[in-house]
């Protein structure tokens, strides 16, 4: 799947030998990472090389969607285009059919905006499921970390560090109506490669992981109207020890004693 358009169209088009590439240049040309520079919607290039990349995609694989991406745009390249304070897009351009909307920001907003207008979405809310934040950033020379007294977020924009408490707390139908709530597919947690790579993953991911997708798959409510804080602890930290012994390097989230001696080590007994 092809991902990223328009905001990171430049790497695919440098990686498809395709220059000069319509995308946008100027005093700001990037989007979040370097050398990701958009797909200029005013560039005569643009449609017909979206047009033989999405050709090619659709003839190698079987899915039935594309990832359109459409997010990290500098608003200055499309602001007398695409973005203005209330975006209208007309209906037949985003068919309620074919069209699943997926969002990363504002929590539960975004969600209840999308379902609202008959939309299916995807939750990838960055507050709860984004598993690089609560690491700094990769920029350097940056002088927001310069905070005596005023630790803020630590230099991540989307700080603290995502616990897999906070995960697992995060309803993502919460305050939908019933048939709101039917159009919510699910969600999906993100981990941004800027600093990540092999030497970290099993513990950027897991035992976490597998904590987002008990409350997908099974909710994060019991039979007596509360959350399962409690089981779900004991659960998981018995789960992380398994994928540890099948060689997965999940983080663990409590001393060893805690598994040993089950309910000890709850907050609440």
């Amino acid at each position: 799947m092809l991902q990223g358009i328009p905001p990171h169209g430049q790497q695919h088009t440098l990686r498809l030998r395709l220059w000069p590439a319509p995308t946008c240049s100027g005093k700001d040309p990037l989007a979040l990472q370097p050398g990701t520079g958009h797909l200029n919607p005013l560039h005569p290039n643009t449609y017909p090389l979206l047009r033989k990349v999405l050709r090619d995609l659709a003839a190698l694989f079987p899915d039935s969607f594309l990832h359109a991406g459409g997010d990290e745009v500098v608003p200055v390249y499309f602001q007398d285009v695409l973005v203005s304070s209330t975006i209208n897009a007309k209906p037949e351009l985003l068919p309620k059919e074919t069209t699943i909307l997926q969002s990363w920001s504002n929590g539960p907003h975004n969600t209840k905006l999308i379902t609202s207008s008959g939309y299916r979405a995807i939750v990838s809310s960055s507050a709860f499921y984004y598993f690089d934040c609560g690491h700094g950033d990769f920029l350097g020379n940056d002088s927001s970390y310069d905070r005596r007294g005023d630790e803020g977020n630590g230099g991540s924009w989307c700080g603290p560090f995502k616990t897999w408490q906070r995960i697992y707390d995060y309803d993502i139908t919460n305050g939908l109506t019933t048939k709101a709530a039917k159009l919510v597919l699910g969600g999906e947690v993100a981990l941004w490669p800027e600093q990540a790579d092999g030497t970290v993953l099993d513990a950027r991911l897991w035992p976490r992981t597998a904590d987002f997708a008990e409350a997908m798959w099974s909710g994060n409510w019991g039979e007596t109207g509360m959350k399962r804080y409690a089981e779900a602890t004991d659960r998981l930290d018995e789960w992380r020890y398994r994928m540890v012994a099948r060689g997965v390097g999940a983080e663990p989230i409590q001393p060893q004693w805690c598994l040993k001696n089950p309910g000890m080590c709850n907050l609440n007994q």
